[in-house]
């Protein structure tokens, strides 16, 4: 991040202050994130801000969360309901300004998916970077996710209340799909021709479509969108990694890796993910109805 100061703006016109860039690129992010979850009053925002930066944020996160909230308002990022009490939102040109304008690369990409450093083609990464991108700029109905929000949310819908997110199945199933193959080159006496690349690219673009298949309701709660009800994540996916260049053997892995690929043929590297993937899904049902129990 740039250092240096930035002067702020104050939506009434007053004169701004000169603070440290970096912490005002800080609180930016975290005002954001809060609101985009849902509207909150000035109590609630202070609230989830200190939450959020609590022990990582080095000074006034009261003064500096009121300083960057009266520029952000100046900015017309954020505006005031009209409602009683009145409270916070991000306004929805902020929004699309926001998205048009933010673009992860591979190194951006890694910091929520490890394993993507393991692909050893250059442009096999970078494309899979992309495709990623394009998913959480774009999904959440069009609004975008930031990182924060996408490592909140759950490993599925589907299985209750389990304490494994989105993300974490992913990393899961990828170091899985690496530990498995290296156990079935040194089973298999005759060799067996795994891709490893496509492998490993599978295993973190297999549920790509789900940012877009997600979407939030007014309270901010993750749901299945108009759009997911409409095509699921497998279908989705393979469109969006289509549009980057990604081979067809990965495509594949994308397509078959649930339940729609039980009628086809499965590649090595698709059977390997298939199996990786239900591991989680399977202990996640089974751990979703035992907390049910209690």
């Amino acid at each position: 991040m740039a250092s240096g100061k930035i002067l702020t703006k104050h939506p009434l016109g007053k004169s701004g202050k000169n603070i440290d860039k970096q912490k005002y690129e800080a609180l930016k992010e975290a005002i954001l994130s809060a609101l985009k979850k849902r509207q909150l009053t000035h109590a609630e925002l202070f609230s989830e801000l200190n939450k959020s930066l609590r022990s990582k944020f080095p000074g006034n996160i009261s003064w500096y969360g009121e300083t960057v909230k009266l520029d952000l308002e100046a900015r017309k990022m954020i505006e005031r309901t009209s409602s009683k009490p009145q409270k916070y939102q991000v306004k929805r040109t902020a929004i699309v300004m926001k998205t048009e304008g933010t673009h992860y690369g591979v190194t951006q990409i890694a910091q929520l998916f490890p394993s993507l450093k393991r692909i050893k083609d250059k442009s096999l990464r970078e494309k899979v970077a992309s495709v990623w991108n394009e998913a959480i700029t774009t999904g959440c109905g069009g609004k975008g996710w930031t990182f924060d929000e996408l490592r909140a949310v759950k490993f599925t819908l589907l299985a209750g209340d389990i304490e494994m997110t989105f993300v974490e199945h992913l990393n899961s199933c990828a170091r899985q799909c690496i530990a498995i193959a290296d156990v079935l080159e040194k089973s298999f006496r005759r060799g067996i021709p795994i891709q490893r690349d496509y492998l490993i690219a599978g295993a973190l673009l297999a549920d790509v479509g789900k940012p877009l298949e997600y979407d939030k309701d007014a309270s901010g709660k993750v749901i299945q969108g108009k759009f997911g009800q409409q095509l699921r994540h497998p279908f989705s996916g393979v469109a969006l990694a289509h549009k980057h260049d990604i081979p067809g053997e990965v495509l594949h892995i994308i397509a078959t890796h649930s339940h729609e690929g039980d009628k086809v043929e499965r590649s090595i590297e698709s059977i390997i993910f298939h199996h990786a993937d239900f591991v989680d899904f399977d202990i996640a049902k089974l751990l979703g109805k035992q907390a049910a129990k209690k």
